[in-house]
């Protein structure tokens, strides 16, 4: 199994779980999808290799509301297709986290779009001190991942 990773230090990495997908395995509720972990990993000819995993949160009251759940798989996408591998990025890793926060405490819809904004900004996509409007949001991440998130959007009430 791999895995796409945004971690503190090493930004997005990719990680190969070997036996995470046996019924069996110890690590397999660990890297449930959207879960906040502490992962230890090893470098073996040029591929990395998950050590071991512990669970830090679950995210189960984001996890619960479908609405909250798919604009965070959709947010995780969206930075999937933007960043780098292996290029640290800590200030966005912190911004995420704080993002994650806000979904629990914040109207969900608000916090996305000032994520989504700050983090163009952050990237050097738009300019911090410029409004940008939702629709040029949209466009600039189509734009930016080639893909289309139109339908998305437009399900989860934008």
């Amino acid at each position: 199994m791999t895995l796409v990773v945004f971690t503190q230090d090493f930004g997005k990495i990719l990680l190969i779980a070997k036996g995470a997908q046996k019924i069996t395995s110890k690590r397999l509720p660990a890297l449930d999808r959207l879960s906040m972990v502490r992962v230890q990993f090893v470098e073996k000819s040029s591929f990395l290799y998950i050590r071991t995993v512990d669970l830090i949160s679950s995210l189960q009251s984001i996890k619960y509301d479908l609405t909250t759940r798919m604009l965070l798989l959709l947010v995780a996408d969206i930075l999937d297709a933007l960043l780098p591998i292996s290029q640290p990025e800590q200030e966005l890793f912190a911004r995420f986290k704080h993002y994650i926060r806000a979904l629990i405490h914040e109207d969900v819809h608000l916090a996305t779009l000032v994520f989504l904004r700050d983090t163009l900004s952050f990237l050097g996509y738009v300019q911090n001190d410029t409004h940008v409007s939702l629709s040029e949001i949209f466009h600039i991440l189509e734009e930016l991942t080639q893909r289309d998130f139109h339908d998305r959007w437009k399900q989860l009430g934008f």
